[in-house]
């Protein structure tokens, strides 16, 4: 910022995710297929300390959002009924916070488009599958307000998550992930003063499939 640097930090908090997926198979016996993907993840009782250039720090009520929508992909890799797919998804993301009170860093919200390629596995012949999804983006858009005060422009995204999914009977399961996102964007302002910005969320899920 124009006083110096600024940084919000949190200590862990609860989080809410939804996720719906539309499949679409070329006929009913096929195993390809094409998903619309849309991912929902919001804080609860999030709280954000304010640490500010002149060493002061503030403690608020924060909100965390983080919304994408993109068009996936699996691809069975051999044949037989637990084959390890291929994933495939690109989207365009969100990512949002917004605080009760104003502090150093204005509400923002930072999109672009992005791109993940993931492995799945099966354990054996157990109900357990483990994922490995690595995340790469643009971020393209960003608040005016952030643009103006910190001379933000666009950046990338790099990420991964880590997911273990068990299955209860074919269609429901039980799911573990864990995800951890990093944005960075550059700065006009002379003399530097990139923005990161920094996701890490573990979530526990109940799916349903029909």
């Amino acid at each position: 910022m124009e006083g110096g640097d600024a940084r919000l930090s949190t200590i862990p908090f609860p989080a809410i995710q939804a996720q719906v997926l539309g499949y679409v198979r070329p006929d009913a016996g096929s195993r390809y297929r094409l998903a619309l993907a849309l991912r929902y993840t919001t804080s609860v009782g999030l709280q954000g300390r304010d640490e500010r250039a002149d060493g002061s720090t503030r403690t608020t009520d924060m909100r965390a959002h983080h919304l994408a929508i993109g068009l996936r992909n699996d691809i069975p890799l051999a044949p037989g009924e637990r084959p390890t797919r291929l994933q495939l998804e690109v989207g365009w993301g969100f990512r949002m916070l917004d605080s009760e009170i104003p502090v150093s860093i204005p509400d923002y919200t930072l999109s672009g488009i992005y791109a993940r390629i993931g492995l799945w596995f099966h354990i054996g012949d157990s109900p357990l599958s483990l994922g490995i999804v690595p995340e790469i983006g643009h971020v393209g858009s960003l608040s005016d307000e952030l643009s103006q005060a910190g001379q933000v422009q666009d950046g990338f995204l790099v990420g991964a998550e880590a997911h273990v999914r068990l299955r209860i009977i074919d269609e429901v399961s039980v799911h573990l992930l864990y995800r951890e996102a990093h944005a960075f964007l550059g700065s006009a302002r002379e003399g530097g003063g990139e923005m990161t910005d920094a996701e890490r969320y573990g979530i526990l899920r109940a799916e349903y499939q029909f």
